[in-house]
């Protein structure tokens, strides 16, 4: 069972009272899948929040159980997996050097460099 900051939040604004009923109801679908007694009070305005996601956390324990996707093989029989090449995760690098010059200049119009090097340079 997961326990939410906000559930606790969203039960301290409620009236004391009331908060043991909500936890009980809580704890009691969380653990065991009793739905709680939705005729009154304040769990009729909070269990439409909590309830949906006790729900989803629930599923996604059940799914975790499965144990995921399987792993593919490379179709030997040694059970080995494949992977991306080593050119997609680390890129493709080539053993000769780049050997291609930048030929774009990029000159200012207003003559100066537009690089401020101190808040003296900043125009006011």
């Amino acid at each position: 069972m997961v326990f939410y900051r906000g559930f606790k939040e969203s039960i301290d604004n409620c009236p004391q009272e009331e908060r043991l009923a909500i936890y009980e109801a809580i704890v009691e679908y969380a653990l065991d899948g009793t739905p709680p007694d939705l005729s009154g009070g304040s769990i009729k305005v909070i269990w439409p929040l909590i309830g949906p996601q006790l729900d989803a956390n629930r599923t996604k324990r059940k799914n975790g159980r499965k144990g995921g996707a399987p792993r593919k093989t490379n179709g030997s029989d040694n059970g080995t997996t494949t992977g991306y090449s080593k050119a997609l995760t680390t890129g493709s690098h080539s053993s000769q050097p780049n050997e291609n010059e930048n030929e774009n200049v990029n000159e200012n119009e207003n003559g100066d460099s537009g690089v401020i090097h101190s808040f003296d340079d900043i125009p006011r």
